[in-house]
């Protein structure tokens, strides 16, 4: 099965509503060398696309360690969020994936760790279990959507 999100913001392309990237090479860069920004700001509105527990050449860190690998994905993200004058206040909706089988423990370690930088109460979350991520060893990662002044 294929699941999209899409987000259109009207006046994008005619210069009304600028937008600003993140590029991977200014951020962690993706192994596939895929087009896609890290993260991207029109307007108030900032979109922080899939930050994975990896070093800045895209080398998986804290293999095995659920913990040090959410940890560093939260760290991509707040520093996505930062480079487009935003932070995790301002964060709305998040979007996570897991791997592995559906583990209670597991589950509540990361979403502790998680929520502890977005503060109380947290956005609108979604988490979805997925058999493996782009990275082979990593066991989440997340993106966001924040709306910042």
């Amino acid at each position: 099965a294929v699941r999209l999100e899409v987000v259109a913001l009207g006046g994008t392309n005619s210069g009304r509503r600028p937008v600003r990237r993140l590029a991977q090479d200014d951020h962690w860069r993706w192994p596939s060398g895929g087009p896609w920004s890290q993260a991207i700001r029109s307007g108030e509105f900032v979109f922080v696309g899939a930050q994975l527990p990896v070093d800045r050449n895209g080398k998986l860190v804290g293999a095995g360690d659920l913990a040090a690998q959410t940890h560093a994905a939260m760290r991509h993200m707040e520093a996505a969020l930062s480079a487009m004058d935003s932070r995790f206040p301002e964060v709305v909706k998040v979007n996570a994936r897991f791997t592995g089988d559906w583990d209670e423990t597991a589950w509540g370690l990361n979403v502790g760790i998680r929520s502890d930088y977005y503060g109380k109460p947290g956005p609108a979350s979604t988490g979805i279990v997925a058999p493996r991520l782009e990275i082979e060893g990593a066991m989440i990662q997340a993106g966001c959507i924040a709306v910042s002044d």
